[in-house]
């Protein structure tokens, strides 16, 4: 069960913006070191995902919530744990896109946050299966975006 597999462990809540690489890897990296320099210089993190992040958190400041170790894939999850706190990461390459990740914080799991955390669950599981449906009905009519 994995709610009850949590309890006593630590989270972190993460935060990202995605740039995919469309036609133009080269200019989609300098995108997102040009972004992740506004932050550095006090640019808010949430902003600038808001403006211009292509993941589906994008509209909350790209938030994705509270994660345990080993939530994320493993490239994710790497930075996830080896950054500190209120940092930004380097620019990580995943899917065919680029990717900003920021810690905002770090607790140990409690009972009472059980609630939050299987809403948070649940909402991440609907985007996976949306997010599956999506493509499976794009590659059956061979359609490209950008």
């Amino acid at each position: 069960n994995y709610f009850k597999d949590i309890k006593g462990k630590k989270l972190r809540n993460v935060s990202i913006i995605v740039i995919p690489w469309h036609n133009n890897r080269q200019k989609s990296y300098e995108t997102i070191l040009n972004i992740r320099n506004k932050i550095i210089n006090g640019g808010a993190f949430g902003k600038m995902a808001d403006i211009f992040s292509s993941d589906i958190n994008s509209h909350n400041n790209g938030k994705i919530g509270w994660v345990v170790k080993k939530e994320l894939v493993k490239k994710m999850d790497l930075i996830v744990w080896s950054i500190p706190i209120k940092q930004v990461s380097l620019p990580i390459e995943l899917n065919q896109s680029y990717i900003l990740i920021k810690v905002n914080g770090e607790k140990i799991q409690t009972i009472q946050d059980i609630g939050i955390l299987k809403k948070q669950y649940l909402e991440k599981l609907k985007y996976k299966i949306s997010e599956r449906k999506f493509e499976s009905e794009r590659n059956k009519l061979k359609v490209e975006y950008k």
